[in-house]
């Protein structure tokens, strides 16, 4: 029976969490918010080359991020601000099993600073399922972004 010596790792930046040949602090840039956001990742995205929601929350200085796929518990303060989970439209007929999610108060959008968005980083289908396995994100009343432009993303 041959034992293989583990190969050491990389070393990796402390603050993006990538390889520091592939560091990306350098491009990061803050961006003011009034806005409070909860990253909400699933446990398969963490090392994922990408790495989109470690960029949103490096580039957010008030936002969270946490690592779970069931969140029995909601993993947000009870402290008075209006959350609200950021994630499409999910019509009864194509998701019958999945609670309707309650109205959104419109008076909650007129003043950002007591909002507090809860964004989902995972596949359609790890987000779906974070949100069926989560009783708290199904209580949540929902944004839905309609009528967005196409994505300019690149890496």
């Amino acid at each position: 029976m041959v034992f293989l010596a583990p190969s050491p790792q990389r070393p990796l930046c402390g603050r993006c969490l990538r390889p520091q040949s592939t560091c990306i602090c350098l491009w990061v840039r803050p961006t003011a918010h009034v806005v409070e956001v909860l990253v909400l990742q699933h446990p398969l995205e963490v090392h994922q080359a990408k790495g989109s929601a470690r960029l949103l929350h490096l580039s957010l200085p008030n936002s969270q991020l946490h690592v779970g796929e069931v969140f029995a518990a909601p993993p947000w303060p009870m402290d008075g601000k209006h959350t609200l989970l950021l994630y499409p439209d999910t019509p009864q007929d194509t998701a019958p099993d999945l609670r309707a999610p309650p109205p959104l108060p419109p008076e909650w959008l007129r003043d950002p600073s007591r909002l507090r968005l809860v964004v989902l980083d995972g596949t359609w289908r790890k987000s779906r399922k974070m949100l069926y396995q989560s009783p708290a994100l199904q209580a949540l009343p929902r944004l839905a972004l309609r009528d967005v432009p196409p994505s300019r993303y690149a890496i």
